[in-house]
């Protein structure tokens, strides 16, 4: 669905950007699909994978997206004022199509590794059914809470916001907001490296190595609001790095994952 509403929006461009509430419509309409292809990426993993290398797997995924982020940013920018809209476009809706055939070809991996349980009865039992899993499993009721503490803090990194934090508080250009996402997401892929390494000893300690990233993140944010030192700044935003996808990968049958990440 993706890839046929960045196809349309490719063919309509001329038309639809002309009038601003039909563009929000499309992106908004894109990014409400997005919702839907999230939760099934994340649980399509441990289909594929085997439970002891969840930590090494997400870790090598985490890096993988992030290097693609960083390339997204530095390029992307520069390839629109460079070309203009139009190919840059063409080859955003090519690599959805790709990702489509992609998606297709994992299909054949999968392999279902849990017992099929009976669904439940009504719609209304089936929406709560990722809610309950959230709320019952200990480890995943703190992890959700963790996130959505930290989903209140991580607004301070909404693209317009860093934008004027460099243009007030460090008082340099636009490239400088460049800068500082690329370098963000360089200190998640050597978050995702570092996380590699010390693969086995998160898995046996997963609550306490959130935990614990989730104080430095907490830490270094505080600092990098207090820094005026651009090259400081870029510094702390590599200091902060990735994610907390194995505690829910290893205590939920992969047949409920879908729903547990759309309620999470």
């Amino acid at each position: 669905m993706k890839a046929l509403l960045l196809t349309l929006l490719l063919f309509g461009f001329e038309s639809i950007s002309s009038h601003i509430v039909w563009l929000l419509a499309v992106i908004l309409i894109i990014s409400f699909i997005e919702g839907w292809g999230s939760p099934f990426l994340t649980s399509v993993v441990p289909k594929i994978v085997p439970r002891e290398d969840l930590v090494k797997v997400n870790s090598s995924l985490a890096i993988t997206n992030q290097s693609v982020q960083i390339a997204g940013y530095t390029f992307t920018g520069y390839a629109v004022i460079k070309w203009g809209h139009s190919p840059v476009l063409i080859v955003t809706a090519a690599l959805m199509w790709l990702a489509v055939i992609c998606l297709a070809v994992c299909v054949r991996y999968f392999y279902e590794n849990d017992e099929v349980k009976p669904a439940p009865s009504t719609k209304l039992a089936l929406m709560k059914e990722g809610w309950i899993y959230l709320w019952k499993i200990p480890t995943l009721r703190l992890v959700t809470l963790m996130d959505v503490i930290e989903g209140v803090a991580g607004s301070i990194w909404i693209g317009a916001l860093t934008l004027i934090y460099v243009k007030e508080v460090l008082h340099q250009g636009e490239q400088w907001w460049g800068f500082i996402n690329a370098s963000y997401y360089a200190g998640t892929i050597m978050g995702g490296i570092c996380t590699i390494w010390l693969a086995r000893r998160i898995q046996k300690h997963l609550i306490a190595s959130m935990a614990a990233g989730s104080f430095f993140f907490s830490l270094f944010t505080l600092l990098y609001g207090l820094t005026s030192a651009p090259f400081f700044a870029l510094l702390l935003c590599a200091a902060m790095g990735p994610a907390q996808q194995t505690a829910f990968q290893t205590n939920i049958e992969s047949a409920h994952l879908p729903k547990v990440y759309a309620s999470r």
